[in-house]
């Protein structure tokens, strides 16, 4: 009956968050608490099924040998989606998702149109040649691939913490951006050329994360394709199931790939096909919206060692380069996690997630973090999509940085995100304001006529937008 119970509380766990961006969210299928609900419903309520039928496959009995441990993780997530969801309600109106915010207007805005393929190339080349030159890698091959697979740090320092590629990566925020226009254009015009381009830009992007070892950053670009096709009208139908199934498959099959490439294998060489290995890393790793992580905090965790805060704070000095501060402390809380409560030592570290965080700073308590997160989730998203002379440009900082704020916050450690804010946003700015400023017109007399007829404008908004950033 309790196992009931606790598998009927996980599957409240993506529920109640999908019901209340239904309702409330200003992005279809991509709300805030859409993002929420998906991750909840592979970290939880997949979790606690597997769980239910063999308990041995649970990553928290490395450390906790109880069965039934995952109980508790279960009710604090669970509190603390309840939480998250009641500041999200509480801190601006209902809104419903507008059917577009970009369309052909949009795109008659844009400005060195001619440069959105090549500027994407150029630079995502440049920082990745510029990561490997760092790695001590010259060529690309299987061996290249298993070890920036297998290492994803590098330069530890006194205190073990390792240097990673942080400042290098936050460039690629600029062909991100690219990415997401050129997919609204191609979903708006739907022509072979524009549809070529987006295609090329995501895949260059998709083996890029390949190459550097990141399988979240897969996901990622999907969540960027899937956000700039919502915001240019796009909605699920039948007739599309079938490329977003095959599109999905090739994303399992991708990071099957690249954790047989973590563990040395090649897929020749693997026992197991790539969508086994995935189910596997699923079911039995903290990925997600995890269960795992506050399970074993509030098994093991002692009160004296609570954090008290000092994680949400850690930002503060994570903004220093660790080139000017080599024995700066971790901002990730992740390698803290793996040594001092997982006891597992070497590389790397161990998702915290936004609910393991929060108990590991306030126990039980730290449930009411979600309150704060669901605030700054919906006065993010109201901000980006209010009525604006500026709202054209600025719904593109909704899938280039409001998107990973939520997804990492959720999975991640705070600090570690706000850090990479410090560097995302500025970036994401000026790529915006490069090629969404508003073109120059000869006078300013046909703009003042083209306001007062409601001419084309973005979104039916009958304001016309000045430049961005004025």
């Amino acid at each position: 009956m309790l196992t009931i119970l606790i598998f009927l509380i996980g599957l409240a766990c993506p529920l109640l968050p999908f019901l209340v961006a239904s309702r409330l969210g200003s992005v279809r299928y991509f709300s805030p608490l859409h993002i929420v609900a998906y991750l909840a419903f592979l970290g939880v309520t997949l979790k606690v099924a597997v769980f239910s039928i063999d308990p041995d496959v649970a990553f928290y009995k490395i450390i906790v040998p109880s069965s039934t441990a995952h109980h508790a993780g279960v009710l604090f997530v669970f509190a603390f989606i309840v939480c998250l969801c009641a500041g999200y309600i509480v801190s601006g109106p209902k809104r419903v998702a507008a059917p577009r915010y970009f369309d052909a207007s949009s795109i008659a805005r844009l400005r060195w149109k001619k440069l959105l393929v090549p500027v994407a190339i150029g630079i995502s080349l440049t920082v990745t040649i510029a990561i490997f030159a760092g790695r001590g890698f010259s060529a690309i091959d299987m061996d290249t691939l298993s070890a920036l697979n297998q290492r994803q740090g590098f330069a530890v320092n006194s205190s073990g913490v390792q240097a990673s590629d942080a400042i290098l990566r936050t460039l690629y925020t600029i062909p991100r951006v690219i990415f997401v226009i050129l997919v609204m254009i191609a979903f708006v015009t739907k022509r072979g050329k524009d549809i070529r381009s987006a295609t090329g830009v995501g895949m260059l992007l998709a083996f890029i994360a390949i190459l550097n070892g990141d399988r979240m950053e897969l996901l990622e670009i999907a969540g960027f394709a899937g956000i700039g096709a919502v915001l240019a009208g796009w909605k699920f139908s039948l007739r599309n199931a079938v490329p977003l199934a095959l599109l999905a498959l090739a994303l399992v099959i991708s990071a099957g790939a690249m954790t047989q490439l973590r563990f040395g294998q090649t897929l020749g060489e693997a026992d197991d096909n790539p969508i086994t290995v995935v189910a596997e890393q699923i079911t039995g790793s903290t990925y997600f919206m995890d269960v795992n992580v506050p399970t074993v905090l509030i098994a093991r965790l002692d009160e004296n060692a609570q954090l008290d805060g000092e994680s949400y704070l850690s930002w503060t000095y994570g903004v220093i380069p660790r080139a000017l501060w080599p024995d700066k402390p971790a901002v990730d809380l992740g390698g803290k996690l793996k040594t001092d409560v997982f006891a597992r030592h070497g590389g790397g570290g161990i998702n915290l997630t936004g609910p393991g965080e929060a108990f590991w700073n306030f126990g039980w308590l730290g449930c009411l973090m979600g309150l704060i997160m669901g605030f700054m989730y919906r006065r993010g998203e109201l901000f980006i999509f209010s009525e604006s002379p500026y709202r054209y440009g600025r719904v593109l900082l909704y899938p280039t940085i409001m998107f990973l704020f939520v997804s990492t916050t959720t999975q991640s450690s705070f600090g570690g995100i706000v850090t990479s804010m410090f560097a995302m946003v500025p970036l994401a700015l000026a790529t915006i304001w490069f090629f969404c400023r508003r073109k120059r017109q000869g006078s300013r007399a046909p703009r003042r006529k083209k306001a007062e007829f409601g001419g084309a404008s973005f979104n039916g908004d009958r304001r016309v937008s000045g430049k961005l950033g004025q």
